[in-house]
């Protein structure tokens, strides 16, 4: 209605009136009878009037507030960009969702921009996160994100910046070693030609623990005082002028021993020098062979050469085999030998053979690896490292066989193993390698938020520890008469999964699935789509099904008889028959293709009901509940269903359980006053206990009275009481249940000490 008009010369002032449309379905509203006058509690009725849901708006999401008038505004803009990862060719971005935007559609806009010409790229990101690839390395990206609206509208943008990383540095290549030096060089980094870089080159020693580093400005360098006979380490990075460096890579050499001068000759002596080749083989040895001590000159033919045998020294045995020594020794005429030039003291134990990923989950991975070849009579074990891209996440330990399981990891992130053989003096072996993201943790259980005849509503809480890591779910359904499994992917914590068959059980399963595919455990539930009870078009007409108007009445631990018969007579025997309890997941009974289907059947309802096939041609569909339980009070739902048609009817069900007589217990005395306890279980619903004298007084105001509810439902009650023993005599403890005020009732008789 307009507003009335303002009086005559006043001036006009406009208000616009804001209505606000709260979207909300309403399954049931209850009112009470009018007439207030106090009336016997077997005649007070609660009218409650089901409100049926309008079929068209079954589907429809619920949206925001409708606001009129309706006006264009922006959108809120995204939350803070968060730089999640960085690599060469791309970047992981995230940001804070909209404020108030959580019901209305929106998607957001992500443009990335550098100074390089024509390198402009904008994407449509459904979710608060995404991964920008195509990347150019050791350029400085720009990036903004807008909220974006069905209708194009745009939010005002939020930005950030970041260098992506430069590309690593080619195989390092050893070009020479020393005594305390080496000489390195590697491959430039690819699609650096025109960016301004150096190399930071890092190296450490098997016995050091604080790595040396140098920048060297081109492909190649020499390091310098390097001590002789020990195992190093290289790695060489690319840096940036800003110090962004990217990936590392690595080797390892040993340095050469100092070469020793050789003796020598007695002067006046003519020298004939020969070159002798010995090989060394792989033997653990004490004793070198030495030449015989005559230096006299003898003829070529005559000349001798005494070796001695050599023999394993005991001390040694344990000790690893190095590779064969092939070292000159010089040879004088006079039997004077130079030591021998070593190429390498610090040799290195066989690698491990290669890796395997046994198993992986959230937190943990398991590996096993071949063992080292020629090591099986040396003592060595393994030292495992893993580390990731995450800030101060590398971990060590050393295991002693070939296998261990590296725990404590965090879900979803791309984890790097390297395992090298390690002697008991220290020395490791080169590394192995292999890598794997773990998996991410699942989601929470999932709820069914809504059910219709073809759509089902779904939402789960988010997995712990994703927060930062992009991620979405895929969601499998798979209905109860189907082989092949259907899937989709839901970018948050809810999804509506429509054109669904009336009247199936489904089992829905949800995993959280990273960028990359790799998804986690899965979680799962399951529920029956409702049937057509709001498709017109399969809602007969032309049957009908009879059932009690009134709520049945069963007994605890009794059976009973739930009536429901076709009408006109039919034959069901090649029906669907279903029946259901309103608020149940699955169906109490269901017949189908000429047999009860039992896997389908909820479990609290197994061994426990039945029909009456021989007279399923009559057109009988009732069923039988035995050994009824509290927990069956409630609406039942009978339908039959053939492939064109369906009807349905209800019946109400009433529980109650009849209890103990009570029994009346003296408790003690104190002076001329006695204490009595009186008990009784197995009611429902909670009936009421009472005390009454000879004279019929009610004295429950006086007594303590304490009531507890089994699992099973039912009610246990007791209730103390301290009289005199005047009036103790001739007590009585009754309860009375329910409208039909059932009384069980107990007297007794006290007499003196």
């Amino acid at each position: 209605m307009s507003s009335e008009n303002s009086m005559p010369g006043e001036s006009a002032q406009e208000a616009e009136l804001q209505v606000e449309m709260k979207k909300t379905q309403v399954s049931q509203i209850t009112h009470f009878a009018e007439d207030s006058r106090e009336v016997p509690s077997s005649e007070r009725t609660l009218d409650a009037t089901p409100i049926i849901p309008n079929p068209q708006d079954q589907d429809k999401p619920q949206g925001p507030a409708d606001t009129l008038p309706v006006t264009s505004t922006e959108p809120s803009p995204p939350g803070e960009i968060k730089i999640d990862s960085v690599g060469s060719n791309s970047v992981s971005l995230s940001w804070g969702s909209p404020a108030g935007m959580d019901e209305i559609p929106h998607s957001f806009k992500v443009t990335s921009s550098s100074s390089v010409k024509d390198n402009t790229l904008s994407i449509t990101a459904p979710s608060n996160s995404t991964l920008i690839s195509k990347l150019r390395p050791g350029i400085h990206y720009s990036f903004t994100v807008t909220t974006v609206l069905e209708n194009g509208t745009q939010s005002t943008p939020v930005s950030a910046a970041v260098f992506t990383k430069p590309t690593p540095p080619g195989k390092i290549k050893i070009d020479s070693v020393g005594s305390d030096s080496v000489s390195l060089s590697w491959r430039s980094p690819p699609g650096l030609d025109e960016i301004p870089h150096s190399f930071k080159v890092t190296y450490l020693s098997s016995v050091e623990d604080n790595p040396l580093s140098i920048t060297a400005p081109s492909n190649s360098t020499v390091l310098s005082n390097l001590i002789p006979g020990r195992e190093y380490t290289f790695t060489v990075t690319t840096e940036l002028e800003n110090g962004i460096q990217s990936t590392p890579v690595s080797t390892c050499a040993c340095t050469r021993t100092s070469e020793m001068p050789s003796e020598k000759s007695v002067p006046g002596e003519r020298a004939q020098e020969a070159e002798l080749q010995v090989e060394m083989k792989k033997t653990q040895v004490s004793q070198i062979t030495h030449f015989a001590e005559d230096t006299r000159e003898v003829p070529s033919t005559e000349r001798t050469l005494d070796t001695t045998p050599i023999i394993p020294n005991p001390q040694d045995q344990d000790k690893p085999q190095g590779p064969a020594d092939t070292s000159p020794a010089t040879s004088t005429g006079q039997g004077i030998q130079s030591m021998p030039a070593s190429r390498f003291l610090c040799t290195k134990p066989s690698p491990p053979g290669e890796i395997k990923i046994d198993s992986v989950g959230s937190n943990s991975v398991s590996l096993s690896w071949g063992s080292p070849a020629g090591m099986d009579e040396i003592p060595h074990s393994f030292k495992v490292t893993s580390s990731s891209s995450v800030k101060d996440n590398t971990l060590s330990i050393t295991a002693p066989s070939n296998s261990t399981l590296i725990s404590k990891l965090r879900p979803g992130i791309h984890y790097s193993f390297t395992v090298t053989t390690v002697l008991e003096n220290g020395t490791q072996s080169t590394p192995v390698s292999a890598a794997v993201f773990t998996k991410p943790t699942p989601p929470g259980k999932i709820k069914i938020d809504s059910v219709g005849s073809d759509s089902v509503s779904l939402s789960w809480r988010s997995p712990p520890g994703l927060d930062e890591i992009p991620h979405s779910f895929k969601v499998t359904y798979l209905s109860s008469v189907e082989d092949n499994p259907l899937s989709i992917t839901a970018p948050s914590n809810s999804t509506v999964l429509s054109d669904l068959i009336p009247g199936r059980e489904y089992t829905f399963t949800v995993t959280t699935e990273l960028v990359n595919g790799i998804q986690s455990t899965p979680v799962s539930t399951s529920v029956c789509t409702k049937t057509l009870q709001q498709d017109n078009d399969k809602l007969t007409q032309d049957y009908s099904l009879q059932v009690p108007k009134e709520p049945l009445v069963a007994h605890v631990e009794k059976s009973i008889l739930l009536p429901c018969h076709l009408s006109p007579t039919i034959s069901a025997e090649g029906l669907e028959v279903r029946w259901l309890k309103v608020g149940d997941d699955y169906p109490v009974h269901e017949y189908a293709n000429g047999a009860d289907l039992e896997g389908k059947q909820s479990p609290g309802y197994r061994g426990r009901t039945r029909l009456f096939k021989e007279e399923l041609g009559t057109g009988n569909v009732s069923l039988q509940l035995s050994n009824v339980r509290v927990s069956d009070e409630g609406k039942y739902q009978c339908y039959v269903l053939s492939s064109e048609w369906f009807t349905e009817s209800a019946v109400n069900l009433m529980v109650t359980g009849l209890g103990s007589s009570p029994r009346i217990t003296l408790l003690g005395w104190q002076d001329s006053d006695v204490s009595l306890l009186c008990e009784s279980e197995g009611w429902f619903p909670k009936p009421e206990l009472h005390w009454r004298n000879v004279k019929d007084a009610d004295l429950t105001g006086r007594a303590v009275l304490t009531e507890k509810q089994g699992t099973d439902g039912l009610f246990t009650l007791q209730s103390a009481l301290q009289i005199s023993q005047r009036e103790a005599d001739g007590i009585i403890c009754l309860i009375r249940q329910g409208e039909e005020k059932r009384i069980l009732q107990t007297r007794v008789h006290i007499s003196g000490k």
